[in-house]
């Protein structure tokens, strides 16, 4: 099973291309781990490149500088030669769903990829929705 959870801020959000018909966003994601080392606390921040299609690149698009976020994805390595002809690859987190949780407990809209031919005001949570 290829599937790959990251929860922490957002850094840059690309602006929403067109490749033919389909729409996609480039974004990162940075996560921070603590840990103890030689008796002193230090702090591991890694960033995460991620892409959305479609639906969810358009939601994607709308994302915040800082904001915290839970991705739902799956782990695709992607190999290219750039303009100097070095052969790059490139691991990036495939977007299938974006949790936008808020400070006290509760959700935000979830998106799902399944949820393409929705609008956003559809995503809106009703009265009753359970939260997962």
């Amino acid at each position: 099973m290829n599937r790959l959870t990251i929860g922490g801020r957002v850094g840059q959000v690309a602006p929403l291309k067109e490749i033919g018909q389909t729409k996609v966003c480039e974004f990162s994601v940075a996560t921070t781990e603590s840990m103890k080392v030689n008796n002193q606390w230090t702090q591991e921040t890694e960033w995460h490149n991620c892409k959305a299609w479609g639906k969810m690149a358009e939601l994607a698009s709308k994302l915040a500088k800082g904001e915290y976020v839970i991705i739902q994805s799956k782990k695709k390595t992607e190999n290219y030669t750039n303009k100097q002809g070095q052969k790059i690859s490139k691991v990036v987190a495939v977007v299938e769903h974006i949790e936008r949780p808020n400070g006290n407990g509760n959700s935000k809209p979830q998106y799902h990829n399944d949820t393409q031919n929705l609008s956003p005001q559809e995503l809106e949570p009703q009265d009753g929705d359970m939260p997962f």
